[in-house]
Formats: structure tokens, sequence, C-alpha cells
């Protein structure tokens, strides 16, 4: 039996089909239902056909779909795909022999739809998370791989000296504060805090929380919501964001409605991290920490919790004002500011009065008195009076090819926030003809992170700034937990500096101590300092070592030592070439080689003889010298085998000593001299200069007294006297003799 709105109208359903024309008609409802005894009509089939809508509905009544289902749809095995239909028929979903559902489109061909959905776009999440992904319970773990700091909770903390970076943070500032915690408790926690009267966020009662510990303005600030409650032991990312009267937390990129809280100015003192005022100290573990001289925007906030770094646009934001000169900026004196289009409408006159009377009449400021970094985040602010109504004005980077903002109203303050497409300065534009306004108080700070530390950049003494502004904080009484026991890079390592080698270093500091090698052995062992190996021995290159040995371990002396070896790994014991005690001397195994040139520096030293000067140690020679014996008249010959002359010079002293035999001589008369001195003695004057030579005469002609040689100066000859007599006494020529024998030994000083 078939119903229409509780009337029978067909006993049966082949009567309906004959009279359905009648009775389907625009608004009408069509019930086709079977009694128990039916078996051609299907059970529960509604049809509701109008002018605007054309729905079924199966074991629904009233369909508001085009197909409206209760229970089951149960597909049949097509076995194989079905034809697709046409472009714009939409699509078949149908069933195979292996039982799964698969899709199939004019565009898409015989796809198995399972658990598995592929995307060839972004996928827009409206600002949520994906269910069991970011938004699991699990989606932080308790354990850190990275370096982090614990903390006792007692007096432990990091605190980083405030300057201009920061200090000039008035109150009702935008800021961030922003950490990795797991903290041992959860009352009276404090993360971070800054300030005289301290701002805070900590964890208190179980809750994340913002302080202003200033109880002339509000005291304390509680948020002690559900999705800001905090559990110990467990890591979570948290995030006060203050926006000058109102703070909103975050708990892992989770906020609550912001919620009144009037910041302080940061009043030239510490940011401290792991203590947030007063007497609250954090107990458990921070692994990261950043603070920041602006609102985050939520999506922000959700990337630094997954784990994204600070953009490049934020990197070593401060508060330091970056407009140089005051009068730029307040129009007290002669500015730098230019009149370009604006006329006689242009005015300075301890503020800049602009009215123009074309569209686009402009002023600039010079770039570099308004200078800015391409890519980096900047804020703008100026105090703007509005004169003309509805007339407005435009504050643009110096070329005009950026737009700052617009000046539309009378505000102090106004702030406008921009990332540089230029290198700065500024041109005030009026956008209409008629636009009037007085600008003063303009003002130029880069915006971002201040602060930014990580596991990446903690020690023991300090954890160290990453932000570029090197505001590394001082670490008292936080232990540094999961440090790197061993590091293996790829490629090369700068400390400081892009790497030129395989370990480069750099410290621009005044007195720095660049590299510090340190044993916390408690056992007497020798320490290897530095192994250099190399893989490849050869004849030229050996292995090298440098380290310390134990001298006596009792007074905890030492030495540094330096060892070589000719096999491919060097024996501290065995192999050492260069010793340094804590004496400070040197001993080496093998001999001191000097490069060309270069020699040992003596330094000054006033006793026991006042004024001497540094010298340099810088000559050793030993050799041969070829000499020969002259007299004033004729002739004296000496043996080839007894003409040579040993000589040993060090520094400018020459040392000269040898035998001369004489073979023939051929009447000699007058002074008697042996010339080829290996160097010239020194010039009239100097040091050294006229040195006495000793001499000896044997086999002698006629008898002689005791004889004395002398180097003159600046010569090569070596003049003999017989000593004690002058005059005719000292021709020494007529007493030699052939078979005669000259010795002679001394020192003298060489030019």
């Amino acid at each position: 039996m078939a119903t229409l709105k509780g009337s029978t109208i067909a006993s049966t359903y082949d009567l309906l089909l004959k009279r359905h024309e009648t009775y389907v008609q625009g608004g009408t409802n069509i019930e086709l239902m079977t009694d128990t005894s039916g078996a051609t009509a299907p059970t529960g089939l509604y049809l509701e056909s109008g002018a605007t809508t054309d729905n079924v509905g199966i074991g629904v009544a009233d369909p508001d779909q085009a197909l409206e289902v209760a229970g089951k749809i149960h597909i049949s095995n097509e076995g194989s795909a079905p034809s697709a239909p046409a472009a714009g028929d939409g699509g078949i979903i149908y069933t195979k022999a292996d039982g799964k559902p698969y899709w199939i489109s004019d565009d898409v061909a015989d796809v198995a739809l399972t658990n598995t959905v592929a995307v060839s776009a972004d996928l827009d999440y409206g600002g949520y998370y994906s269910l069991d992904e970011q938004g699991r319970t699990d989606h932080v773990a308790n354990t850190m791989s990275a370096p982090y700091y614990r903390f006792d909770g007692s007096n432990d903390k990091t605190a980083t000296v405030n300057t201009n970076d920061i200090n000039d943070l008035a109150a009702n500032d935008t800021i961030t504060m922003a950490a990795w915690i797991n903290p041992t408790a959860t009352s009276t926690e404090g993360i971070m805090g800054y300030g005289g009267v301290y701002m805070s966020i900590c964890v208190n009662g179980g809750y994340l929380e913002a302080r202003n510990y200033d109880a002339g303005n509000g005291g304390e600030q509680l948020t002690n919501t559900d999705v800001h409650a905090i559990t110990a032991g467990e890591w979570c990312h948290v995030a006060g964001v203050f926006t000058g009267g109102n703070v909103t937390l975050y708990k892992n990129g989770v906020a609550t409605a912001a919620n009144s809280c009037s910041n302080q100015a940061a009043n030239d003192n510490a940011i401290h991290v792991g203590f947030g005022g007063a007497s609250d100290y954090f107990g458990g573990s921070i692994a990261g920490a950043s603070f920041w001289n602006k609102a985050l925007t939520a999506t922000e906030v959700k990337e630094l919790y997954s784990g994204a770094s600070v953009p490049y646009k934020y990197k070593g934001a401060s508060q330091t004002e970056l407009m140089p000169d005051q009068v730029d900026r307040d129009f007290s004196g002669a500015s730098s500011w230019a009149n370009v289009t604006y006329g006689g409408n242009y005015h300075e006159s301890g503020d800049l009065s602009l009215q123009s009377n074309g569209v686009d009449q402009y002023c600039t400021l010079p770039v570099a008195d308004a200078p800015t970094t391409i890519g980096k985040r900047y804020r703008v602010s100026v105090d703007f009076s509005l004169v003309a109504a509805d007339k407005t004005f435009t504050i643009q980077s110096f070329d005009g090819t950026q737009d700052f903002g617009t000046f539309s109203a009378t505000g102090t303050g106004q702030t406008f926030e921009f990332t540089a497409e230029t290198t700065g300065g500024y041109r005030v534009k009026a956008d209409h003809s008629g636009s009037a306004g007085d600008f003063n108080n303009f003002s130029l700070t880069q915006i971002g992170a201040t602060i930014e530390y990580d596991g990446s950049s903690a020690t023991e003494g300090f954890w160290y700034d990453k932000s570029g502004n090197d505001l590394d904080g001082t670490v008292t009484g936080a232990t540094l937990e999961n440090r790197v026991s061993a590091l293996v890079v790829d490629d090369r390592v700068g400390i400081g500096t892009t790497p030129a080698t395989q370990l480069h270093i750099r410290d621009d500091a005044a007195e720095v101590r660049i590299l510090r090698l340190e044993n916390r052995n408690d056992d007497d062992n020798d320490l290897t300092l530095i192994d250099v190996v190399n893989t490849d021995i050869g004849a030229t290159y050996k292995p090298i070592a440098f380290g310390c040995k134990t001298i006596d371990a009792d007074n905890r002396e030492g030495s540094f030592v330096v060892a070589v070896a000719d096999t491919d790994e060097v024996d501290m014991s065995t192999d050492i070439r260069m010793t340094i005690d804590n004496a400070g001397d040197v001993t080496f195994t093998g001999d001191l080689i000097m490069a060309d040139g270069k020699g040992i520096d003596f330094s000054a030293d006033a006793s026991p003889a006042a004024g001497m000067t540094a010298e340099i140690l810088d000559d050793y020679e030993e050799g041969i010298w070829t000499g020969a014996i002259t007299a004033a008249t004729g002739t004296i010959t000496i043996n080839s085998s007894f003409d040579t002359f040993s000589y040993t010079k060090v520094g400018r002293v020459v040392h000269i000593e040898g035998r001369a035999r004489i073979t023939s001589v051929s009447t000699p008369s007058g002074a008697l001299a042996i010339t080829g001195l290996p160097f010239t003695s020194a010039s009239v004057g100097e040091d050294g200069s006229q040195s006495a030579i000793s001499f000896y005469l044997r086999g002698a002609a006629s008898a002689v007294n005791s004889c004395v040689g002398s180097v003159g100066t600046g010569t090569t000859t070596v003049e003999l006297f017989e000593n004690g007599t002058t005059g005719a006494g000292n021709d020494m020529a007529d007493h030699i003799d052939a078979g005669s024998f000259i010795m002679i030994g001394g020192s003298y000083v060489a030019a």
C-alpha cells in the first residue's frame, strides 16, 4: 500500500507507477511504503520533489540532501573498473574482488580509497592542528634530545646583562617571552622575568601564569585555564605575549583569550631565565628561551612550538634607535629632511608641518639617516596630528617603492611594522590635494628576537645568545644536562667565523683565550691534547702530537711536550722531541734549526751592564780561510800545505786560529802582516775594533822578543809586531827565514 500524507493513493506499487504523474507535484511529499505482506516496493523510501529540491531519503523522512541514508550502503562487487563518466558528470564509487572501495572519474582513474590521502597542494587547517598529530597529548616527548639546563628551584638561574638591545622597553610595550620547560613542581616556578618590578611568566598552582609584581598596577595577573594546566615531569612549550595592557598565554601553541596585565618597563635590569622575580626560582629543566620586542602572532608561536628556528627577518632585533640624529626625529634643529615638492607648504619648527596643493607631493629623509637591512623586520613610530579631515599621508621608503603605513587620524606613537625591501630612508607623501598634518618624534627600531637561547648554544658557564646581539646569559648554579658526548661533522667547522680551514676559530675580543684544553682526570696520567695523524706516512710528513706530561704529581707540576714519530701513531713516552717545563725551560732532543735570516732574540737587561739593548743572535758559522804573509818589501812564500786557517763566527764575534810554514823568502823587510781574514773587521768607533791577536814565531832568523798581532779597523789584515820595541824594532819581516812557522789565535769583531 502507498500513502500520500497519510492517505491511500495506490494499493500496489504498479498502480502508483501508473498514477505518479497525478500525485508527484511541486512541493508534494510522496512516501512509498509497503505493508507487511507487500514485496514490490522498498520499505522506507521517501521522495521529495519541488521547485527547488529533488531529494531522496532512504530511512530518513523529509531528506534535505540529494541522497540521505539512515544505515549502511551496500555496494556490490563490480569485479573490475566501470567506464569513467564524462567530464562534469562526477564520479563512481565501486568495489573490486579485494573488497576495497575505489573511485573513478573522468580525471582520476581507478584509485583505491584507503586510509592514506594523497594531496598535491597545501592543506588549510584554519589555524587548528591535524588530529592525532600536533594536537595529541604525546606530541612533546618527555625526553629532550638537545642539551638543556636543570634548575634546582632554590637559587639557580641565568642572567643576561641589560643593554640598549632591551633596556629601552617602556611600560606596555609589546613583548613576547617563550621557553621549553619541564618542571619538577608546579607552584611558583618562575620561567622568565625582567624589569625592576618584574614581568614574568611562571607556573603556579598547576597552571601557566603571567605575573606583574607591581601592586600599584594590578599585582599578579593569573590565568588558570585547563588549556594551560602544567604537569610536572612533562616537557611543554610556553609563551606569554604582552600587547600593552593585555597578555595572551600559550601552551604547546594553543592560546587562551587575552587577560588584563599591565606590563612594566625594563628599567635597565637583567633578563633572567629560571627566575621570575621575588623568590620565584624555577625547579626543573629549561631547554630553550627567547625574548622578543614584539608581540608574536598565534601562527608564529605555533611555529616556535613546532620547532621552527627564528626567521632571518627577526634575528638581532634591538631597542637601539636606528635614526642616529636627534634633530631628524624631533626637529629641534636643522635636520636632514628635504622638501622635494611641497613648495612653500613645508615647515620645520619643533615638528614637521606639511600641507599639499596637489596629489603625491612629498619630502624625504636620506637612507643614511634611517637605515634598514633588506629582509629584516622594523617598526617606525611617529606622533601625528591630522589637520585636514579625510586627507591622509603615506610614509614610504626613501625611493617610494615600499609603503610602511598611512596616517589617517591624530595619535601619538602611531606605529607601522614592515619587512624592509630597501636600504631605508623615508618619504612622506600626500595622498590628496589639501592633505595637511604635523609630524614629530620619529623613531625606528628593529623588531624580533632580541635574545635567543637553545640547546646548541648551552655551555656550563654561559648560555650563548644566537640572535646576533651577543646577549650571552651567565649561568649560576644550573647544571647542563644531555650535553653532546661526541660530535661528527662531514665538512669544515667554524667558531665565530665562516671556516677557511677544517677548524677555524675566531674571537674579536681584545683579550681572550681562544682555545682552552683541560684534563679533568683525577689520575696523574699524561694527557694528549692534540693528536695530528697523517694516514699517508711518507719521508716528509710525520704524525705529530701535543700534550702534557707529569713531572711532579704531588706538586701538580707538568710540562708541555711535542712528539713526532716515524710510524702512523705517536707514542707520548718515546717520541717526544721538545719539552717546555713549568719553569719555562725548553729542551730539544734534536737540533734547533733557524730559518734563513732568523735568530734568537735576547731581551734587554740593565744588569750588570746598564743600557744593554736587545739583540738578535742570528748567525753561527764554522769554516776555513786561506791566508798570505806579506812584508813591506821583498817576498815571503807559504807552503801550500800550511796556508789555511780556521774560523768560528758567533754573531759578530770571529775567532781565528792556525799556523803557516814559510817555504822561501826574498829579502823581506819592514812591516809584517797576515792577510785574507774571512770577515772585514769593525769600523773605527764600533765595539771591538782594533782587536789583539796572539802571535808566535818559531824558527826566526834572529832572536825576537814576544810577539803580538793586531786587527786594524775596517780591514781583513792582522799586523804582526815585536812586543816592547818601537821604530825599526817593529820591522818583523827581516826576522823571517825559510822553515819558520807563524802561529796565531784570537778573536775580533766583524763589521
